[in-house]
């Protein structure tokens, strides 16, 4: 099935597609390959777009609506790769209402990075849990923060 032009869906079948990408998109982790990934840019592209028309609908100024600024910034290319990590950065830039910067970025990764071995925290849980899909996906997202730090933390 080919994908309706945004201008053509009415408000709630946009709602609801934007609903069904966000579900898509918070359940997929792409994987290493090149088909997987392009699947999941995507999918993140669509989100953004449907995200966009809907904010445009309600009477934003396309000039003002814009992605998370730190995702433009070239060292973000690794992060796409996680979930966790992505959603945790949107939250800190949100939050101290602030483009986020490298240093700021590397600082939260390394903090995200400690809540899997805080007993009690979610990730800990999702660490540690006793169902092996749970531990894969919290085994992979610890591992692409690792690699985010090890490519872009200064040498000592």
């Amino acid at each position: 099935m080919k994908a309706k032009k945004l201008e053509d869906l009415s408000n709630q079948e946009l709602i609801d597609e934007y609903r069904y990408i966000a579900v898509k998109e918070a359940t997929r982790f792409p994987s290493q390959n090149g088909r997987g990934f392009k699947e999941f840019e995507g999918i993140l592209q669509r989100s953004q777009s449907l995200r966009l028309e809907i904010l445009c609908r309600m009477g934003e100024p396309k000039e003002s609506i814009s992605p998370y600024a730190w995702e433009q910034e070239t060292w973000a290319s690794k992060i796409k790769y996680s979930k966790l990590l992505r959603e945790h950065l949107n939250y800190c830039e949100t939050s101290y209402k602030q483009s986020l910067t490298l240093a700021k970025a590397i600082q939260e990764a390394v903090d995200l990075l400690k809540t899997f071995n805080e007993v009690g925290h979610a990730n800990f849980k999702l660490m540690n849990g006793e169902d092996t899909d749970s531990n894969k996906i919290a085994r992979k997202e610890v591992s692409i923060i690792r690699s985010f730090l090890r490519k872009y933390t200064p040498g000592e």
